[in-house]
This record gives C-alpha cells, sequence and structure tokens, in this order.
C-alpha cells in the first residue's frame, strides 16, 4: 500500500506542476492576444527584440525627419508667398513711378502719387519682416542678430533700412531643407545705374529715391526724369532678384515633394520590418489557445482523478 501512495502522491505533484504551466502558458498567450504581439519582453525572443529596439529607433528618426520637413515646407510656402506679394508691391510701385516721369502733372499730383509709394514701401518693409507661426523671421538668413525678431529696421532720417542678420541660408541636407530665406540678398546688394549711388544699394533705398525725386520742389524736370529713370532700372533690378529667390524657393519645395516621399517610404517600410519582428499571426495564436485550453482541461481531469484515487487510498 505504500508503493501505491508514494507513486499517487508523485503523479499529484505531476498533475500540478501541469496545470501550473498549462495556465502560466495561457496567460502569457492572453496578453499576447490581448496586445496582439509575439514579442512583449525581450525574453519572448531575444534576437527578434534586439532588432525590434533597433528598427523601432530608426522608425522615430524617420518620424522625426518628417516632422521637421514638414515644418520647413511650412516656413518655406509661406517665404514664398511674401516673396511673390513683394513682387505685386513693386509691379504696382513701378506704375506708379511711370506715371510720376510725366512732365504735365503738378506738384499736388505728384504728391499723391508720392503717398501711395511711401504705403508701398512700408507694406514692403513689412512683407521683409515677415514671421512663421513660431515667430522666426522668413527672411532671417542664418539668424536675426536684434531682439526684436525683425532682420530690416527703419531708422529716422534719411529713412534707411538696416539689415539685422546674418547673410546666409542653411544648406539643403539629404532628409532635411532651409526653413529660412536669405533676405540680404533677396533685397540688399543690389548694382545701381545711378552714378551718384556709391557701392551697391537696396529696394528699400530705391523706393525712397523715387519718392524723394517725385516729392521734391526744386528738381528741374530733366533732373527728376533722370532721377526716376535711375529708380526704375534700379527697381527692375531688384524685380528680378526677386524672381530669382521665387524661383529657388520652388525648387526647394519641389524637393520638399521628394523628401516627404521618401520618407513615407522609409516610414513604411520600418512600420512593416517592425510588424514582421514582433506582430502576433493572430489565426495561429487563437489555435494554440485553444489547444491550450484543452490541455488544461485534461491536466484538470487527471487531477480530479488523482484526487478521488489518494482518497480512495486514505480510506482503504
Amino acid at each position: 500500500m505504500s508503493l501505491i501512495r508514494v507513486a499517487t502522491a508523485h503523479s499529484y505533484e505531476a498533475t500540478m506542476a501541469r496545470i501550473t504551466q498549462r495556465g502560466a502558458e495561457m496567460n502569457d498567450l492572453q496578453e499576447k492576444l490581448a496586445a496582439g504581439k509575439r514579442v512583449l519582453r525581450a525574453s519572448d525572443d531575444p534576437v527578434a527584440a534586439t532588432l525590434a529596439e533597433r528598427e523601432s529607433n530608426r522608425l522615430q528618426r524617420t518620424e522625426a525627419d518628417l516632422r521637421a520637413l514638414e515644418r520647413s515646407r511650412s516656413s518655406l510656402q509661406l517665404a514664398e508667398s511674401a516673396i511673390g506679394q513683394m513682387g505685386d508691391v513693386l509691379g504696382r510701385f513701378h506704375e506708379l513711378l511711370v506715371q510720376g516721369g510725366n512732365s504735365s502733372l503738378s506738384n499736388s499730383d505728384r504728391r499723391t502719387l508720392s503717398t501711395e509709394m511711401r504705403g508701398l514701401r512700408e507694406q514692403l518693409l513689412n512683407l521683409a519682416n515677415t514671421q512663421d507661426t513660431e515667430g522666426n523671421a522668413l527672411l532671417g538668413g542664418l539668424g536675426v542678430t536684434n531682439s526684436n525678431g525683425r532682420p530690416f529696421q527703419e531708422t529716422g532720417p534719411p529713412a534707411a533700412v538696416l539689415s539685422h542678420l546674418l547673410p546666409g541660408q542653411a544648406a539643403a541636407t539629404e532628409v532635411g531643407l532651409p526653413n529660412r530665406v536669405d533676405g540680404d540678398f533677396a533685397l540688399r546688394n543690389l548694382a545701381s545705374v545711378d552714378p551718384a549711388v556709391v557701392g551697391g544699394t537696396d529696394l528699400f533705398a530705391i523706393m525712397q529715391r523715387a519718392i524723394e525725386a517725385l516729392e521734391s520742389p526744386t528738381l528741374s524736370v530733366a533732373a527728376r526724369t533722370q532721377a526716376l529713370a535711375h529708380a526704375n532700372a534700379d527697381l527692375q533690378t531688384g524685380q528680378d532678384r526677386l524672381l530669382l529667390v521665387r524661383g529657388r524657393l520652388g525648387e526647394l519645395l519641389n524637393r520638399a515633394d521628394s523628401l516627404n516621399s521618401l520618407l513615407e517610404d522609409r516610414s513604411v517600410a520600418g512600420q512593416q520590418a517592425l510588424s514582421d519582428l514582433t506582430d502576433l499571426d493572430m489565426v495561429r495564436a487563437i489555435s494554440d489557445f485553444q489547444n491550450r485550453q484543452l490541455g488544461l482541461q485534461a491536466a484538470l481531469q487527471s487531477y480530479g482523478q488523482v484526487q478521488r484515487l489518494s482518497l480512495f487510498q486514505f480510506i482503504a
């Protein structure tokens, strides 16, 4: 009888061990079914977990590059729009300048024209200081050096506009684009046909010379005509420069579209690779879960039989 009892005790322990093991396996599988992942911990599959961590880091970098690219694209679009509006302002200024060259105009007529031209010059200055949604100057070049964030600021008489920016523009990278335009190149350092202008000039100075020529009561007709002709030629140079800058912005925006497609493809590929490494085959997992349920039920039935045998032996 003692041999039978020892065997029964061993059977009891083995059955309990199976029940515990099957229960742990079912809990683990239930957790993976709920998450839809076959690798929740490094112990589930050390190799897959390591590769998944590496792929996850790559995917995070790609997502960060996409967000940065979208910010740059938004800033470049705003800059392109601002440059386009500047072109419209200069177009209207050119029309008024041509009208002002009419020798039959009275001083009052010229003052009326110059008043609108002053408004256009102020509008150009405001556009040159346009900021993006984060408060960065779109024409800020490599950085704005004053405290108010405005790269161009007008001083007192003689109404000069000073530049407060670091000239230049950040270079495009493999996955990134600059988010600011070199305003110094766009608006300043323009060659002048006026022999009285030493060195380069800028659009604000060109517009100011035209306004002063119209408003001056002492200029002769010939002198005024010549001053307006010089301003008109310089204005054309400035308009050509803006067209060049706008063309470059269009190229950058086209590149932004290409980079966006590249990064999105990388993101999709990374998500697929991560899915292949960690995702659970739901059909197979459900089948395994049902099989383990049957195994646990069988273990519980065996446990009941052992208990009845042990009770019979105790009574005997």
